[in-house]
């Protein structure tokens, strides 16, 4: 029946649409599990950084070779007027221009890692992303 074959052939192409999606996700879920290992086994060697104030100076100083996002990371800061250095504390900027409010560090964090093509894995899954105090990163150098 001619009529009953686009049916057919719409629904064999929904599930395979499904199966290469929830493919995908599990892929980024494996991906995202080894690189927060890999994070924490080099904290040790000084190779990862984890915590806002030191993910922000490792991106300033451009050691960032992949960023990693808590997916409920959200911090306000600042950015000094003079280099642009986002920065925590206002008086970080002592010397470096005004401090002009930033709403959410961390999404400036994420711009500036893409803008300087940087990877940036936000690990959506909780479990996985416990160990992540809001933004860590794996090093290019030290």
């Amino acid at each position: 029946d001619l009529h009953s074959f686009p049916t057919r052939r719409s629904s064999d192409l929904h599930i395979v649409h499904e199966a290469t999606i929830a493919i995908q996700e599990e892929q980024r879920r494996k991906e995202a599990q080894a690189v927060v290992a890999e994070m924490q086994e080099r904290l040790g060697e000084k190779w990862a950084v984890n915590g806002l104030a030191e993910t922000l100076r490792a991106l300033d100083l451009g050691q960032v070779k992949t960023l990693l996002v808590h997916p409920d990371a959200n911090e306000p800061g600042f950015r000094c007027s003079k280099s642009g250095r986002v920065v925590l504390d206002a008086l970080e900027c002592t010397g470096d221009g005004s401090a002009d409010v930033v709403v959410d560090v961390v999404d400036d964090a994420i711009e500036e890692a893409l803008r300087r093509a940087m990877d940036v894995v936000v690990v959506r899954e909780p479990k996985v992303a416990t160990p992540i105090d809001q933004l860590a990163a794996l090093l290019r150098y030290r």
